[in-house]
């Protein structure tokens, strides 16, 4: 997600990604406070309502300073085209739209509250940005040709 951010403020340039930062593993919220403590991190990205709802941030030992939202979807599936992965994807698909439709109701919002420790509002807010595609919905050639860039920034694209 960082190379998203840095790609998209453009803060590489007139540097390279690793010119500009470099990575800590912290493993966890408490991470998260020890290494703000010690000065290790200047940034730190998760998904915002986990964040907010994180006992670091309740406690006021950090800040949540600003979002940010990526210009494509969270989780895609990428495959060849040929009937036999599309007849399994229409089955992934069948099976978990009852999922789908039992999570964005209130069963959804009492396992955000019971087992993550949301607030009503903040599970409210999570349910609402959930998106789930369409049939044979298809990431657009600019949303490709970005993600394909960041690829190459973060060096995980077999062209870097």
């Amino acid at each position: 997600m960082l190379f998203v951010l840095g790609e998209s403020r453009d803060w590489f340039r007139l540097k390279r990604p690793d010119e500009v930062f470099t990575f800590c593993e912290i493993g966890s919220f408490d991470g998260l406070v020890n290494a703000a403590a010690a000065g290790d991190i200047d940034i730190f990205l998760w998904e915002s309502c986990f964040t907010r709802e994180s006992a670091p941030v309740r406690q006021g030992l950090v800040q949540v300073l600003d979002e940010y939202a990526p210009p494509w979807p969270g989780f895609v599936l990428v495959c060849q085209d040929n009937s036999h992965v599309k007849s399994l994807l229409s089955s992934l698909k069948e099976a978990l739209e009852p999922l789908q439709r039992k999570f964005c109701t209130h069963d959804g919002l009492n396992i955000l509250q019971q087992k993550y420790n949301f607030s009503l509002e903040s599970a409210k807010l999570w349910i609402s940005r959930l998106a789930f595609a369409k049939p044979n919905e298809m990431l657009s050639a600019d949303q490709w040709r970005r993600v394909s860039n960041v690829l190459d920034l973060a060096g995980a694209s077999s062209r870097a």
